[in-house]
């Protein structure tokens, strides 16, 4: 069971296979050995994927999960030689409902043209609240962590822990500004697609995108859940009852800027059935 949902489990080789979460089987020892990286992007249903389709870079991003950082790494440097010298990119966002900021983050240094201006957010932080997102965002994957990792992840909740019953802001800033040492030539134009399911990180991300003078926003109004967000399921006396609660606060709302009221408005609207053709014929037109 995983956020509700049932999962199959299977052994395959030295693979435990959850569909969401995969391990290293240890004992007894397998004959056969499976690359588990490249195991969970082929069959994690939430995983990245890269293909390049008539001079495209096609990424999809069904989530944002916290294993799917290495899986985008991995894709960023296996296909490095490809990515180098393909001018247009699509970023399909579409029906991503979030999770780990991190992740889509690797692909800002592509896109830079112009430093990126990122606020902050809050966390009001109390043992409660502390709980609730250390068991739904870092205990699934705190074992998978190397060491390093895992001394800097403790640090940093020690210093949480510290802040009980006030607004946690890792920074102390209500905005950062992101400057990188260049801009790189490829892609020169990139499509991202977001829907009404395109919502908490994946907005978070295409709020930065955005930005670059590379990157137009296309398809439809994205979800809205974004001024409140870090979103955590609490279980209530009724078992077919869980109550969900944001327990962080967006600090551009201090600047009256909001995404929850309408959504994220794309640049394009697109409205065919199939967006990803439309989104190659804007970045290549035909005749050119």
């Amino acid at each position: 069971m995983w956020m509700g949902q049932q999962y199959k489990v299977q052994v395959v080789d030295n693979i435990l296979d959850m569909e969401v979460m995969f391990l290293d089987k240890t004992a007894p020892d397998s004959k056969k050995k499976k690359d588990r990286l490249e195991y969970e992007i082929e069959h994690d249903i939430h995983a990245p994927s890269l293909k390049f389709k008539d001079g495209t870079a096609i990424f999809t991003f069904p989530s944002f999960d916290f294993n799917t950082e290495k899986q985008t790494a991995y894709l960023l440097k296996k296909e490095s030689d490809q990515l180098k010298k393909t001018t247009h990119w699509i970023i399909d966002l579409r029906n991503n409902r979030g999770g780990e900021a991190k992740v889509a983050d690797q692909l800002l240094k592509y896109l830079y043209t112009q430093p990126y201006v990122a606020y902050n957010s809050e966390m009001r932080m109390t043992p409660f609240n502390f709980d609730l997102w250390y068991r739904s965002q870092i205990k699934p994957g705190y074992s998978q962590l190397d060491p390093d990792s895992k001394k800097s992840l403790d640090a940093e909740m020690e210093v949480m822990k510290a802040q009980y019953g006030k607004n946690y802001n890792a920074s102390g800033k209500m905005a950062d500004t992101l400057t990188m040492n260049e801009e790189l030539p490829y892609p020169q134009k990139v499509a991202l697609l977001i829907n009404r399911n395109t919502l908490a990180s994946g907005e978070l991300f295409t709020l930065l995108a955005r930005q670059s003078k590379k990157v137009t926003v296309m398809g439809e109004n994205s979800g809205g859940m974004l001024d409140y967000n870090n979103v955590m399921a609490i279980n209530t006396v009724c078992p077919s009852i869980t109550l969900k609660m944001p327990i962080n606060r967006q600090l551009w709302l201090e600047d009256f800027f909001t995404v929850d009221k309408a959504g994220i408005k794309p640049e394009l609207v697109l409205k065919g059935s199939d967006w990803i053709k439309e989104a190659q014929n804007w970045l290549q037109p035909q005749g050119k």
